[in-house]
């Protein structure tokens, strides 16, 4: 919880639009739910993420909106807070997020994205041990955790890999979302509504040239990377 002192919170319907930046990452956008007597916001839709980010940070920086003084910053040294979060899903892809270079087999090329992570092609397969999954995708790390996945299947029609890694993300996230298939546009997981604030990892499929591509993350080390050059 965040409390003014001498101050009130300028809030709208309870709710409070506030910026955050742990340690040198980008500026991220949190909505922080009022207390009941207005003395007080803490976290709500996103609480799981802005905790577990404030678990590996050690500086987090918060502007809030407050009734007198406009808007305003606040610095903390969260260092040494016991903070723990069971991360949910526990896990989607065969190496967990977080995992460091030396747990992965196989890497091929490696690339470096516009935020100084690095990035290294990977088969579809030694992410997802599945039977149908085939294609290449990549990883990504920051400061040496690994944070991202990209999962690229072929338009070809005898290519199961969309059907297969769509089924397991249903099944992962255990959301109630009536997702197509094969997918039409931008899908997403956990759906819209289906979020209740104890995710930590999100996933995301779109069409390219007739292909699907798979984007998974964890959500709690990717507020901690650097705005993109």
């Amino acid at each position: 919880m965040l409390v003014p002192h001498g101050d009130r919170f300028g809030c709208k319907d309870n709710m409070c639009l506030v910026t955050v930046k742990f340690d040198d990452g980008k500026i991220n956008e949190y909505l922080l739910m009022l207390r009941r007597w207005q003395d007080a916001i803490g976290p709500h839709f996103d609480r799981a993420e802005f905790l577990g980010s404030i678990g590996l940070a050690s500086r987090v920086i918060i502007e809030v909106p407050l009734a007198k003084g406009g808007r305003r910053e606040f610095a903390f040294n969260v260092s040494d807070l016991p903070i723990k979060v069971i991360p949910k899903p526990a896990k989607v892809l065969s190496v967990p997020f977080g995992s460091s270079l030396a747990d992965f087999k196989n890497l091929g090329e490696k690339r470096i994205g516009m935020s100084g992570e690095e990035c290294y092609k990977i088969e579809n397969k030694d992410l997802l041990a599945l039977d149908g999954v085939e294609g290449i995708g990549s990883v990504c790390f920051f400061q040496g955790k690994f944070y991202a996945a990209v999962l690229e299947t072929s338009s070809v029609k005898e290519d199961n890999s969309s059907t297969a890694i769509k089924a397991h993300l249903d099944k992962v996230f255990e959301t109630e979302a009536q997702i197509p298939n094969p997918i039409k546009d931008f899908e997403s997981w956990p759906g819209i509504g289906d979020d209740d604030g104890t995710h930590t990892k999100s996933a995301g499929a779109y069409l390219n040239d007739g292909a699907t591509v798979f984007v998974i993350k964890d959500n709690v080390i990717l507020p901690l990377q650097p705005e993109a050059q």
